[in-house]
């Protein structure tokens, strides 16, 4: 499955990630690929707030991964994790991010997948932003893939 969303704010990508949870399985992983600057946080600010955290989110760059929990229907945890610098997923597996990955009612989200596809699951949703015509416009990609 695939589809193309377009945002031409910060607050509308964030809406967007309210919709977006409905699509997801439970325990879900959701990767955001993307350059610096194209959404990628904004759009789990927007998880946060649907899942009923209140917590100031911000990307996880410097302690890998990040938990919160949450009062949504669907997911009562979310786990953001960054793996911007690192080269495979050993360090999120030491992190404690192997905890999550199947955990019922968890969600886990992480900026910069590529960096560590050697521990992404099969059924990890891709979503994949880049910069659109006009300052605040974002194209974001939604994909479901397989792994070969």
């Amino acid at each position: 499955m695939t589809a193309v969303y377009r945002t031409t704010s910060s607050k509308h990508t964030q809406n967007l990630a309210r919709r977006i949870i409905r699509l997801l399985p439970n325990p879900g992983v959701l990767c955001l690929s993307g350059d610096l600057g194209s959404g990628k946080t904004t759009f789990v600010q927007g998880l946060a707030c649907a899942l009923g955290i209140a917590d100031r989110i911000i990307s996880p760059t410097f302690t890998l991964l990040q938990s919160y929990d949450a009062t949504h229907k669907k997911f009562s945890q979310l786990v953001h994790c960054d793996a911007y610098r690192l080269t495979s997923g050993d360090a999120l597996l030491v992190a404690g991010l192997e905890d999550f990955l199947e955990r019922a009612g968890t969600l886990v989200v992480i900026e910069w997948p590529e960096q560590v596809q050697d521990i992404l699951p099969a059924t990890a949703i891709w979503l994949t932003f880049s910069f659109g015509k006009k300052e605040h416009e974002r194209t974001i990609n939604f994909e479901v893939r397989s792994k070969e």
